[in-house]
């Protein structure tokens, strides 16, 4: 009887052992979220004459800056009298000269958000890099938009944007007064889980 009773008491005591825990786990790292944010712009312009060392007397300039910086395309056209181009549509009489990247050019808001500047100088990448000036102004026409755009695992961004009329000139060269010329302008908002 008295061995019956060690060895369930030897049991007990070997089984509350294997319960308790010899150390505490450490706890999981916690996921930080990291948050970068600037001023946003999206739009694409007509320019009528002559540019800076490029081929043409029509040129169309897109172009984003957001969170990964300022950069677009420049494509420049001749045109013969009465054949032109639009920020989306080009004439079957118009002739494409060239296409080049362009980066640079910075965008600055005014405190009541209702319009913004487009300035700085922007670079036009080729054979040769030619520096444009740029002095392009925007003036907001309509309610926010709200975009979220998925970057990859754990980022993403958002941005809050009013539609615009955009004046102004790129290295002298105004933009096209015979067509509206209009843009996105507003803020965004980089997340990345960390």
């Amino acid at each position: 009887m008295k061995s019956a009773i060690a060895t369930v008491a030897a049991c007990t005591v070997a089984t509350a052992g294997l319960a308790v825990p010899v150390a505490a786990a450490s706890p999981a790292p916690r996921a930080e979220v990291i948050r970068t944010g600037g001023d946003y712009l999206r739009g694409t312009v007509v320019l009528d004459g002559a540019l800076t060392r490029h081929r043409g007397n029509h040129h169309r300039l897109s172009y984003t800056r957001d969170w990964e910086g300022g950069r677009g395309q420049l494509t420049s056209f001749w045109c013969p009298t009465g054949a032109t181009i639009t920020t989306g549509w080009t004439s079957s009489r118009c002739v494409e000269r060239s296409r080049r990247p362009v980066t640079g050019g910075e965008v600055r808001r005014s405190a009541t958000g209702r319009s913004a500047r487009f300035a700085g100088t922007l670079v036009s990448t080729g054979w040769v890099d030619v520096p444009l000036a740029v002095d392009v102004s925007w003036f907001r026409t309509s309610e926010v938009q709200t975009h979220t755009y998925y970057d990859g695992l754990g980022e993403w961004s958002e941005t809050w944007t009013w539609s615009g009329r955009l004046t102004g000139r790129v290295d002298g060269t105004p933009l096209d007064p015979a067509h509206e010329q209009r843009g996105l302008v507003g803020t965004w908002e980089h997340h990345e889980v960390r």
